[in-house]
């Protein structure tokens, strides 16, 4: 007994059988498998490039998935790449488009200060030569 399509996959030898209104998992042998319209996550189901791109949660990720997606902003949302939309450097700087990021200026404390200190505080301020986003 499984009690949907991927779980029957899973199953050697099982199929998927459509019935009116009712579907079951049955040992079928194996000429009949479970179509992957039932299961699209079986490794011989090819997904759709939506689909594909609509699993990346993260603009590298999307940048990084196989269904030539793009990473839309603003909004932050994975999309099939279309006419000549890229992802912003910005929103995934691992891109091999994007150049190499650069510090502007000085990078505040300066050398050797003691962090904590009332004239220096917790803080580090770094300015790049392009905006980015930590922890993506």
């Amino acid at each position: 007994y499984a009690p949907n399509a991927c779980i029957c996959a899973a199953i050697p030898g099982c199929g998927w059988v459509v019935g009116p209104g009712r579907w079951w998992c049955r040992q079928l042998g194996l000429s009949k498998m479970v179509p992957c319209v039932h299961c699209p996550i079986q490794p011989k189901c090819a997904p759709e490039r939506t689909e594909l791109c609509a699993a990346a949660y993260a603009a590298c990720a999307c940048v990084a998935s196989k269904g030539g997606c793009v990473w839309v902003e603003p909004g932050g949302t994975c999309a099939v790449q279309t006419d000549d939309k890229v992802t912003p450097c910005s929103s995934c700087a691992r891109q091999n488009s994007c150049v190499g990021l650069e510090i502007e200026g000085q990078i505040l404390p300066k050398k050797f200060s003691v962090m904590g200190k009332r004239d220096v505080g917790w803080l580090v301020n770094v300015t790049f030569n392009r905006r980015i986003r930590l922890g993506t």
